[in-house]
């Protein structure tokens, strides 16, 4: 469906979703500080994971809303939009006297704006503290966000996939080949010329601000897109259909149902793919789901659901497995599993490309890294 929609003319632009704030101060003003004017003409489906999230938070600001409840704002945001995002909620609550709930898995997210914290452990709300008290109290936090969960972390890279004895490996040292790849939305350049080329069992990072091309590259990858000119080689021939059942992915927001459950969602794609059943548990294990029984996967929070995208992505067995912002919405313990999981990857046979815009993670994640700025 996504493959076709981007062939037709059915899907709305950003300005058509922004008319009914047309001619206003405040819509100039707020495109003017977020740098998206040149969203406007763009489909909605052709945003990155970046640009859609700014979207949102404009169209949201756009509302001139007297309460403004944000969860995680901050997943997708490079370090100027987080900037400005925070100025411009501190100003909305000084001038517009907007009451401002921000929702964060993160001790390290909680800007200097806001006033007061109120802690949620164990699904109990504990008493409300001013941010200068919670942030000072380390006990709290440590409770909060165990220190003894970030060493038990070390045993994660220790959990392997089973391998496939009978599997044939890759003839080919080179899993994937971009040459003169170039993508144009209309006359509008996407990606310029871009040649890459990388080598079976290596961890690679784009890194680039949002807006940059990285998701576009990746979705190119995956067959959500298709490149204006240029090829794409993969495992020493033409990419086509059939070999996107050896890339696993997980692009922007998982693709689940939200009225089943982890292990429903699982036995969906299990299906599709035609795997051994025995692989939903073997992928639940890795991502600890295991222990969410009938729990729809519409009640997730958000790092559960990043989780369960990364199970997805897992289940085929993949030779390639490309992640977009893969710690989008995972508390502290749980990037830190993220990272010992992907450290793992190349030791058993899979070749990993993820996308970030944040350099503390890039620098824990990947081996090789390529900086996109601008398409190019």
């Amino acid at each position: 469906q996504r493959w076709h929609s981007t062939e037709t003319e059915e899907m709305p632009i950003v300005e058509e979703l922004l008319k009914e704030y047309a001619g206003s101060d405040n819509l100039a003003k707020i495109l003017t500080l977020f740098g998206i004017e040149d969203l406007l003409p763009k489909r909605l489906i052709f945003l990155s994971s970046g640009e859609l999230r700014k979207f949102l938070i404009v169209r949201t600001l756009l509302s001139r809303p007297r309460v403004l409840i944000l969860d995680n704002p901050f997943i997708g945001l490079d370090a100027p939009s987080r900037d400005l995002l925070v100025e411009m909620l501190g100003q909305m609550t000084k001038l517009n006297g907007v009451q401002v709930v921000l929702l964060l898995s993160n001790p390290n997210d909680i800007p200097a704006m806001i006033t007061h914290v109120l802690p949620i452990h164990d699904r109990t709300c504990l008493p409300p503290l001013t941010r200068e008290e919670f942030m000072s109290d380390t006990e709290l936090i440590a409770r909060l966000f165990p220190t003894e969960g970030i060493h038990a972390c070390e045993e994660v890279g220790k959990v392997r996939l089973p391998v496939d004895m009978n599997k044939i490996a890759s003839l080919h040292e080179v899993t994937l080949r971009m040459e003169h790849v170039k993508i144009r939305y209309g006359s509008r350049p996407i990606l310029k010329d871009l040649d890459w080329e990388i080598k079976n069992g290596e961890k690679w990072a784009l890194f680039g601000p949002n807006g940059a091309g990285k998701s576009t590259t990746l979705k190119m990858l995956t067959g959500m897109m298709k490149p204006t000119a240029g090829k794409i080689y993969f495992d020493g021939k033409l990419l086509d259909r059939k070999d996107l059942s050896k890339i696993g992915a997980l692009i922007e927001n998982p693709p689940i149902y939200e009225n089943l459950s982890a292990r429903e969602n699982l036995k969906v794609r299990q299906l599709l793919l035609g795997t051994d059943e025995n692989r939903i548990d073997e992928v639940l294990q890795i991502v600890s789901l295991t222990n969410t029984g009938k729990k729809k996967a519409g009640q997730f929070s958000l790092g559960m659901k990043q989780r369960l995208g990364i199970a997805m992505a897992l289940l085929g067995e993949p030779e390639l497995l490309i992640l977009d912002e893969p710690t989008n919405g995972l508390d502290p313990i749980g990037i830190e599993e993220l990272r010992e999981l992907i450290r793992s990857f190349p030791e058993q046979g899979i070749t990993v490309i993820l996308s970030s815009h944040i350099l503390s993670e890039v620098q824990l994640l990947a081996d090789k890294v390529g900086i996109i700025s601008g398409g190019i």
